[in-house]
């Protein structure tokens, strides 16, 4: 959710001119897609890791 909410404002404003795409990776809380992000997108200037990790009470 917190990506899509940065997103949806982003566009809002015209901050971004290019299409965003947010796209949700499961498993470890994260630290699946960010093994990924960490040696095979780590050139990619246009990519963005947001981690919501879940919060528990």
């Amino acid at each position: 959710m917190t990506a899509r909410a940065i997103t949806k404002v982003l566009d809002e404003k015209n901050l971004v001119n290019q299409t965003m795409t947010v796209e949700n990776k499961p498993g470890g809380g994260g630290a699946v897609f960010m093994a990924e992000y960490a040696t095979q997108d780590k050139n990619n200037d246009y990519k963005l890791f947001v981690n919501s990790p879940p919060n528990y009470h």
